[in-house]
């Protein structure tokens, strides 16, 4: 026998002595229940039990009868309760039978805590002393769980945290699959930057100079180009592009410093613009190959986010040309503008993290709990979402073209070349959830595997299992093992006699004290299945008295208080003579002297039958007997109550030892008396003495001695019937000859023949 962790739960207090309104501490649950009650006419539902127990916490009992029900929420369990399913309807009482299946399928909401999703279906948190028993759970079968940004939500079968003295036994949790996480988003390609623009011409004799292109635009800009030189100048340098790594402006060209009376020179080109540098990759995102448990939930494990590339350098514009004075004064052409940097290619985004389906989780578990006989079926786990692609860097600008000089002035120079844009890194992927049987933190659960359901179908009534209470059982092979059961059969034929045997598929038991049952055959072992709760107190029967005489009257009773009864009268072979259903039946007659049993049973509202008890009486027979009595004339005889000398028929009326009246009837005949023997001459053994034959005479050659009341007839050569009181002649002096007397008494003897 496995220990009972629910002893708490039977030590409520609850009394059977119930009032109307405690229903033996049962709520009875059906699928189509809704009554307010819950009472075995008047079932309820789940959820309203639950509040029925709030309400009143001596209803502790939750009986649910087999069939599916359906719960779109989660379903939080209180203290101090059981869960009990596979009920049917029996005759008198509920029948537990463990091949009738309750399923109860859920479909909660997705919920949220500390940033991480999930579907709860049986939530015991906080409470202690609950049993749950011979239930199938069906948590979000009917889809996937659902997302919470990009993250599978979890979905938990069972939730348990900081409670203590649970007890999940025979049980099916199925629980749903999980969602997967979310593919992470792609990075954008960085856009491509502009080319510097060019260098404006110089011009012979003009007032005006060539200016220099404007730098190309983009994530960095590029330098713009130096102006072309006036006269003899020097060009101006480009300006630097911007960025981290730019590209410098080019220096001006340098004039020719000559005149026209001194002949005349050319004015230098303007520099080339340095090209800005590229930008550099981003980082990828970090890949997570598996979720946390942390503070009593699952957190799917996301992928990290990439970082984006770093934008390319602007490139420096170009120097302009230098100027020339021959003559004229000849202008230089401007520089060209650098090439902008490119925009950069933005991060991918790391994939989601899926969700974990796990049939039991607890966390913080307290101590005195126990998993025993369940089949847990989590569903498949969340995959893993991908990261997306980092985009790619946009291409740099190209340089600006030269402005070309006059005359003797200097061109501009070219623009330097704009800096790609850096690609942006790839986002992590995230991790694939978990898909558990049983997730424990804090105290060890014991677990007791063994297979389950079992094949072997076998069933109990369901009353609450008082002690001296009928329990009918049955089973579809093997041999019940009634010793490591603790069961008796019932003896409802009588004291020690039983119509049942071990070997019956049913068989009606009781058991003598409050335990915990196994229900043990030769093939099945179904744990802690029965609950014994109380010792009732058997029936008491009245109204049978010490002695009793044949023909008086019994007035049975019982000041035993039930919904029902069940009177039987047996004769001393057991046979059923006599069946009442009430508490006080009517009177009973005994006819003939012999043994007779009573058997009583009286039904309780939550003890159900009790065993049968018994009382015994003997019942002594008034006695009838008929004498006959012959006297020699001048006798007599005390009869009737005087001396009698005449022949008659005379009553007395005496009493037994057990005091029953007895009526003795005698046949008084008066004769007239003298030597008796054998008065036949032929006889071998002639008495001359003898006055009366008497019947012994012995005869020879062929002749016998006739028996008692016969006589040897020499004529007829045979024994004829000479008896005095053989009125009939038939040889025996019975009942026949005295209702021939008593016929013809007082008759004159002349006509008689």
């Amino acid at each position: 026998m496995r220990p009972n962790y629910l002893m708490a739960i039977l030590a409520l207090g609850l009394s059977f002595a119930a009032t109307a309104q405690d229903y033996c501490g049962l709520i009875y649950v059906t699928p189509g229940g809704s009554g307010n009650t819950g009472s075995i006419d008047n079932p309820t539902s789940l959820l309203e039990a639950f509040q029925i127990h709030n309400n009143n916490p001596t209803r502790n009992e939750v009986l649910i009868q087999s069939g599916s029900y359906t719960i779109n929420q989660r379903i939080n369990i209180p203290s101090n309760i059981s869960l009990d399913g596979g009920y049917i309807t029996g005759p008198d009482s509920w029948v537990k039978n463990s091949a009738a299946q309750t399923s109860i399928a859920i479909n909660p909401a997705v919920e949220f805590d500390q940033g991480t999703a999930f579907h709860i279906g049986l939530s015991l948190i906080n409470v202690q002393n609950v049993l749950i028993q011979d239930i199938v759970f069906n948590v979000l079968l009917a889809g996937s769980s659902s997302l919470s940004g990009k993250n599978g939500a979890s979905i938990y079968g069972a939730y348990v945290s900081g409670s203590q003295n649970y007890i999940f036994r025979r049980c099916a949790i199925f629980t749903g699959g999980a969602a997967s996480g979310v593919h992470g988003d792609s990075g954008i390609n960085g856009g491509n930057a502009g080319n510097g623009g060019a260098g404006e011409g110089g011009c012979s004799g003009c007032s005006s100079f060539g200016s220099g292109g404007n730098g190309g635009f983009g994530a960095n800009g590029g330098g713009s180009g130096g102006n072309g030189a006036y006269g003899d100048n020097n060009g101006q340098p480009g300006f630097g592009g911007a960025g981290s790594s730019p590209g410098n402006g080019g220096s001006g060209g340098g004039g020719d410093g000559s005149t026209c009376a001194f002949g005349c020179g050319n004015g230098g080109s303007g520099s080339t613009g340095s090209p800005g540098a590229n930008g550099g990759n981003g980082s990828d995102g970090t890949d997570v190959s598996v979720g946390s448990i942390f503070n009593g939930y699952y957190f799917p494990g996301e992928g990290g986010n990439g970082n984006s590339g770093v934008a390319g350098s602007g490139g420096g514009g170009a120097g302009g040309g230098g100027g020339s004075d021959c003559c004229l004064d000849d202008k230089g052409g401007g520089g060209g503008g650098g090439g902008g940097g490119a925009f950069p290619g933005t991060a991918g985004l790391g994939g989601g993290g899926g969700g974990s389906s796990i049939a039991i989780f607890v966390w913080n578990n307290g101590a005195g709990s126990l998993l025993e006989d369940l089949a847990l079926n989590p569903g498949s786990a969340g995959n893993s979402g991908f990261g997306g692609a980092g985009g790619e860097g946009g291409i740099g600008g190209n340089g600006g073209n030269p402005g070309p000089g006059a005359d003797n002035a200097g061109p501009g120079g070219a623009g330097g070349q704009g800096g790609n844009g850096g690609d942006g890194g790839n986002g992590g992927d995230g991790a694939t959830g978990q898909s558990l049987q049983l997730y424990q933190n804090g105290n060890t659960v014991n677990v007791v595997d063994t297979p389950w359901p079992y094949l072997n179908a076998a069933s109990a009534t369901a009353n609450k299992g008082c002690a001296n209470s009928e329990i009918t059982m049955t089973k579809q092979a093997g041999v019940w093992d009634l010793n490591a059961m603790g069961a008796s059969l019932v003896n409802d034929l009588g004291p020690g006699q039983s119509s049942y045997s071990s070997s019956d598929n049913t068989v009606v038991v009781y058991f003598d004290s409050p335990a915990v049952i196994d229900l043990t055959t030769s093939g099945l072992n179904l744990i802690n299945f029965l609950e014994i709760e109380d010792l009732r107190t058997l029936p008491v029967i009245g109204g049978i008295p010490d002695t009793l005489c044949a023909g008086e009257q019994i007035d049975l009773s019982t000041i035993s208080v039930g919904t029902d009864y069940r009177w039987t009268v047996f004769d001393e072979n057991y046979q059923a003579l006599q069946s009442y259903s009430s508490q006080d039946p009517p009177a009973f007659t005994p006819s003939l002297e012999q043994w007779y049993y009573f058997q009583l049973s009286v039904n309780e509202e939550c003890c159900g039958w009790s065993i049968p008890v018994y009382d015994s009486l003997f019942t002594s027979g008034s006695l009838e007997s008929l004498n006959l009595m012959t006297l020699c004339e001048g006798d007599s005889a005390f009869l009737a109550g005087t001396w009698q000398v005449t022949s008659g028929i005379y009553e007395d009326l005496e009493q037994s030892q057990a005091g029953c009246d007895s009526l003795i009837t005698t046949a008084l005949f008066f004769e007239a008396c003298g030597n008796g023997g054998c008065t036949y001459e032929d006889a071998t053994n002639y008495d001359p003495l003898a006055s009366e034959d008497d019947g012994t005479c012995l005869f020879q050659g062929g002749e016998f001695y006739c028996g008692g009341g016969t006589l040897w007839d020499p004529i007829e050569q045979e024994c004829l019937p000479y008896c005095r009181a053989d009125f009939n002649s038939d040889g025996i002096v019975n009942t026949g000859d005295l209702l021939y007397l008593l016929a013809v008494f007082g008759t004159p003897c002349e006509f008689l023949e």
